[in-house]
């Protein structure tokens, strides 16, 4: 087909240079680990006590600041390594050969990294709907709180009249008048203590799940790029080149 060749040799290009710099992004996913999280699993308790006091600082207001960095973080480096991902994939299924009996080991090493590629890009888009999830539940745990809210009503009001045979004449007269309500919700001194709990345990959730997702995301990824480093021969050539002899 016209045109193939050109986009089959841009593919396998595309895949060998993320192959080639894929020890570069298991490294990024190491920094983010040690930059946003220093507590591992079994300081929680730490990461929570240090969650509540600074939502005690800011009046049980505001975003957690700890995850407003590890979010974005976490999501950008997952939803790049679904992005290399799909380019291995692309690679791939540009690379299965004509059906035909025989000498099909290598369509079989291309069939298992295929399978493995769309396992782990399903399992690892689900990390991205978490955190969409995420801010809907805490906004709505932050509400239970109970704190203040303002609200304001503006009202505007304007009249015209008219009169005849006044002293000074006929007279046209307009008047506007507005005004300003503004209500304050009375707080509770200080918010229940469970439902306190509740949103310093959403973060602490929030935190270990972002944390579990990068060692989860490392691992996997680097276990496909073993795979993919190992065979990238038989992927790109699954019954051998013309040129050499068969292996199978």
């Amino acid at each position: 087909m016209k045109g193939l060749k050109a986009i089959k040799t841009q593919a396998k290009k595309d895949a060998y240079d993320v192959l080639d710099n894929g020890l570069e992004t298991v490294k990024a996913m190491e920094a983010i680990l040690e930059t946003h999280f220093p507590h591992g699993a079994h300081a929680l308790s730490k990461v929570a006590q240090e969650f509540e006091a600074a939502l005690v600082a800011q009046q049980w207001e505001g975003s957690n600041p700890v995850l407003e960095q590890a979010i974005p973080a976490t999501r950008d480096m997952v939803s790049g390594c679904v992005a290399h991902l799909e380019i291995w994939s692309h690679f791939i299924q540009l690379h299965v050969p004509v059906m035909e009996d025989g000498n099909n080991f290598g369509v079989t090493v291309q069939m298992t990294i295929a399978k493995a590629l769309k396992d782990s890009s399903d399992e690892w888009k689900k990390i991205l709907d978490k955190m969409v999830s995420y801010y809907t539940s805490r906004a709505d745990a932050v509400d239970k709180l109970g704190l203040p809210k303002t609200s304001k009503t503006s009202t505007i009001s304007s009249s015209e009249s008219d009169s005849t045979g006044g002293k000074d004449g006929d007279a046209h007269t307009t008047s506007k008048n507005s005004s300003t309500e503004e209500k304050i919700s009375s707080p509770a001194p200080k918010p229940e203590y469970h439902r306190l709990q509740h949103v310093v345990a959403m973060d602490v959730q929030m935190y270990a799940e972002l944390q579990a997702s990068i060692y989860t995301v490392r691992n996997g990824y680097l276990t496909i790029l073993d795979q993919m480093d190992k065979n990238k021969d038989k992927l790109a050539a699954p019954k051998g080149t013309s040129s050499s002899h068969s292996m199978y």
